[in-house]
């Protein structure tokens, strides 16, 4: 900047400065005409006014910003809190749902299928027979749909000494699938060749796994997973 152009801003400060004053003279010849109590009035005016103009220009307006973003802050941490009580909460469901899920996979493998039904049957037969009962009646019915599995009973008669038959139902009682012994009714009968005997009516019912539904357009799963 050259020394005339500062001149020229100078001397432009100089005559608004001028101006102002010539512009205010008016109004200080007349705060001087007053009383002292009444400048005091004036300056005291005065002083609300610009101290109630900021108050309601620039404090209020301010307050008014930092209450909402106190208030967002609250907001935004009341979310942090519930999203970590909510994270804390999912670890113990998620052991929870894995341990279900193990049950479920271990209860469905005690479960046979429909294709090992026939075999199993004879297997249960079997065990009877070499426990050295005599079955009148082994009668596989219709079965009965649950959930996830159907209920596979089979209405048996039969006879021998209390011994073969109590060996018998234990032996149902520990194998691996689930088999369960209901209806169980017992009569003691004489044998003219074996002595006294005891005639078992029951039904023994086994179950089996049911595929879930396949939804339309999907094929159907065979099997289950292992």
């Amino acid at each position: 900047m050259t020394d005339d152009q500062k001149k020229k801003i100078g001397g432009g400060l100089k005559e608004q400065v001028q101006a102002l004053s010539a512009q205010l003279e008016p109004l200080m010849a007349k705060i001087n005409a007053l009383t002292r109590p009444q400048r005091i009035l004036v300056v005291a005016i005065t002083i609300t006014l610009l101290c109630g103009s900021f108050v309601y220009f620039v404090y209020l307006p301010k307050m008014q910003e930092l209450t909402k973003i106190a208030e967002d802050t609250r907001r935004v941490e009341g979310r942090i809190q519930k999203a970590r009580s909510d994270l804390r909460q999912l670890k113990p469901l998620q052991e929870q749902k894995a341990e279900k899920e193990l049950v479920f996979k271990e209860a469905m493998r005690a479960l046979p299928e429909r294709r090992e039904i026939p075999l199993f049957l004879a297997t249960i037969s079997a065990y009877g027979r070499d426990a050295g009962l005599e079955f009148l009646l082994f009668k596989p019915e219709s079965e009965v749909r649950r959930d996830f599995y159907a209920e596979i009973p089979v209405s048996v008669e039969m006879v021998g000494g209390f011994h073969e038959t109590v060996t018998f139902l234990d032996i149902l009682a520990r194998m691996h699938r689930v088999v369960n012994v209901r209806g169980v009714d017992l009569q003691s009968q004489a044998d003219r060749d074996r002595g006294q005997i005891i005639r078992t009516r029951c039904q023994i019912v086994t179950y089996r796994f049911v595929e879930p539904e396949p939804e339309s357009g999907q094929p159907a799963q065979r099997g289950r997973r292992k």
